[in-house]
């Protein structure tokens, strides 16, 4: 195996089906390069931000655009702050929850965990405590405590939940009434579209896949070369005047803005989609990393010089502050202009318009099936038809129900935040390799894990359960770059620095998004989880590699594709040149990786009905999805927990995946019972 010296080790002890012993470094609590200070001084900071502004222009056309409107939240003089109440702390709502069940508390994350401890694992053989080099050794993500934001004013969990996913896949949230959030996010948690999904880049010329204009498609995906990216496609362009006053109308009024390089199609984003799947264990979120794991009610950026509004209603809450971004964002969902507090705003559309009332949602939904009025559209409360402001009282309690509209984008934030919070991809093959079951992994799986620790250097990177090094739990090791660049963030190489800055991009109040003062933030992107890749395709930030061949391909050049001087150095530690090194990565990576709930749709990733624009008509899936994830058809698909947890129903004493040692019947067995099967 190789590996680089860098300090000290952790010994990382995977037991393969060949008994072979894996290694995975931790890499020093304090590195930094060469000559590099953690913060540079007031003068040298001054320089390096004058030379980022007048790099700006390069690409600051189209980052504007994908960016504009995402600080649409701020309050006006209407809105005064002190009037809304101030949250409670996490540890008072899961006293209050364990009240209201019977002495089982809740918890803002899987909806099947609720009153359990993550895990429980009785005999200490699978999962690993909190704390130190933990959290970066391997083990199932069924062991990682879902993070928790640290404040709430959520007072029933469920209710947040069913009012999230409504607002998530709910149509009317778009300007165009058609562009809902999961419009970029319904396939594996990303897009797959490949219909006026290609970006012109910062020169403004289409010059890829044989793409000439907007709205043109492309067929099969290859590799980009030049600027060009691949994003997803959102509205089309137009300045906001008026919410329609008929509520049965969803779309708003607009003029027309359609300027180039997209005109009267629908705008592109200037970067790939990122899943939203598993998106709750990122510190920070967005390919840049500007959704803080700050919460201010208002906009994305928390207390950091780009916000709006400097208050501190949550920690841990990233995903909260990722939500209120693209809902007024004037490119991916609103005319530009559209406010979301007050009169005439997204929040007063909203409130006035009942919930999915052009969609359908089947009584077998997960979350939503008690309130389906199928075979009709939309949702009931108490047998009549819906509102949001009853889904908002139900989630945040009647002192929340007057002030909705004056603070709808903060009871947004932490409602999409439950509901995604519950879309953890938890119940791969590799999950259950690693509590045990040998079986479920070929020969070259195993081989490709070794390769994964090993020769590809790929845990570096994408480290422990997350897979990732910019995760919550990560960040408590409280760790910098082995460059001095923020934790979690890569300039790989994937495109030229002044294309995309990256990490080091610079916000609407003109500061940038890194913690740090160091060049090495310059075009380092967020590392992105390895779950369910066989889903997301394109690849990357800029979507410019189009298989996991491709991508693995890139890592074997060992440089990138172009020679940034910012580039990471983990980059030169990979060795990735033997094709018998390269096919069982791939296998375990596209394979081993796969929770088939989320390819099925099953339960909590089912959904209402959609249609995607330039896409396709999603049907309405109940909590068993498109088809089974039994790995053999011995057991039934109705066995208890079966349905909730299917990718593990293949014996009657199969593992059980969030308790890590129940049988299908929630019975945990002795030690002697379950050790033949920890053996497999």
């Amino acid at each position: 195996m190789h590996f680089r010296l860098l300090g000290f080790f952790a010994a990382i002890i995977v037991i393969t089906g060949g008994g072979a012993i894996i290694a995975c470094k931790v890499r020093p609590t304090e590195s930094r390069h060469p000559g590099e200070s953690d913060r540079v001084s007031v003068a040298g900071d001054a320089l390096a931000r004058a030379d980022m502004m007048s790099k700006k222009g390069l690409f600051s056309d189209w980052y504007d655009r994908d960016t504009r409107g995402e600080n649409s939240g701020a309050p006006s003089g209407a809105v005064s702050l002190g009037v809304a109440p101030a949250p409670k702390d996490n540890l008072e709502f899961l006293a209050n929850e364990a009240a209201a069940n019977g002495g089982n508390g809740g918890k803002l994350g899987r909806q099947e965990d609720s009153g359990l401890p993550v895990p429980s694992d009785p005999f200490g053989l699978v999962c690993m405590g909190p704390g130190g080099e933990a959290f970066e050794r391997m083990q199932p993500l069924f062991c990682v405590q879902v993070p928790q934001p640290s404040k709430t004013d959520i007072i029933n969990k469920d209710a947040a939940i069913r009012l999230g996913k409504a607002l998530f896949w709910d149509v009317q949230v778009g300007g165009d009434g058609q562009t809902a959030c999961a419009s970029c996010h319904f396939a594996g948690g990303a897009d797959n579209r490949t219909t006026n999904t290609l970006h012109p880049g910062p020169n403004g010329r289409f010059e890829a896949l044989g793409i000439t204009g907007a709205g043109q498609s492309f067929s099969p995906l290859k590799n980009l070369t030049g600027d060009d990216r691949v994003g997803s496609q959102g509205v089309v362009g137009g300045l906001f005047k008026n919410l329609n006053s008929d509520p049965a109308i969803a779309a708003d009024d607009c003029d027309a803005d359609q300027s180039a390089p997209f005109y009267g199609h629908r705008q592109v984003t200037g970067r790939n989609t990122p899943t939203v799947i598993g998106a709750v264990f990122n510190q920070f979120n967005f390919w840049d990393g500007r959704a803080s794991p700050v919460f201010n009610g208002f906009d994305p950026f928390g207390v950091t010089g780009n916000a709006t509004v400097k208050q501190s209603l949550s920690i841990n809450s990233s995903l909260a502050s990722q939500a209120v971004a693209p809902a007024n964002n004037a490119t991916e969902m609103s005319c530009s202009g559209r406010k979301f507090n007050g009169a005439n705003s997204l929040a007063s559309k909203m409130l006035a318009r009942r919930p999915l009332q052009f969609q359908q949602v089947l009584p077998s939904d997960s979350s939503l099936g008690e309130m389906s009025a199928y075979p009709q559209n939309g949702l009931n409360c108490y047998g009549r038809a819906c509102t949001y402001g009853a889904m908002i009282k139900d989630a945040f309690g009647p002192t929340w129900e007057p002030l909705a509209q004056q603070f709808f984008s903060r009871l947004w934030g932490q409602a999409l935040q439950a509901y995604m919070s519950t879309l953890v991809p938890d119940q791969t093959r590799f999950d259950q390799y690693l509590a045990g079951k040998k079986s479920l992994f070929t020969t070259s799986m195993i081989t490709g894990l070794d390769v994964f620790m090993g020769a590809g250097n790929c845990a570096d990177c994408h480290a422990g359960a997350e897979l990732t090094d910019a995760s919550v739990n990560y960040a408590k090791l409280a760790k910098r770059e082995d460059q001095g660049n923020d934790e979690g963030f890569h300039n790989l190489g994937v495109t030229a620095t002044e294309e995309d800055l990256g990490r080091e991009s610079i916000g609407p109040m003109g500061v940038p998004w890194s913690t740090s003062s160091n060049r090495y933030n310059r075009g380092a992107f967020k590392t992105p989880s390895l779950r369910n890749l066989k889903l997301t395709a394109p690849y990357f930030h800029n979507g410019g590699k189009a298989t996991l061949d491709d991508v693995i391909d890139f890592y074997a050049q060992r440089g990138g594709d172009v020679a940034n001087e910012e580039m990471s150095e983990e980059l030169q530690e990979i060795n990735l040149e033997s094709p018998d090194l390269q096919a069982p990565l791939i296998e375990f990576l596209r394979d081993g990786l796969l929770d088939c709930r989320v390819e099925k749709y099953r339960a909590p990733f089912d959904h209402p009905s959609l249609t995607i624009p330039n896409g396709v008509n999603l049907q309405a899936t109940g909590m068993t999805g498109t088809g089974s994830c039994r790995l053999s058809a011995a057991v039934p698909p109705t066995t208890p927990n079966c349905i909730k947890n299917p990718g593990i129903c293949d014996t009657n004493q199969a593992l059980h995946g969030t308790s890590v040692y129940k049988d299908l019947f929630g019975r945990i067995g002795s030690l002697a019972e379950i050790s033949p099967f920890l053996k497999k």
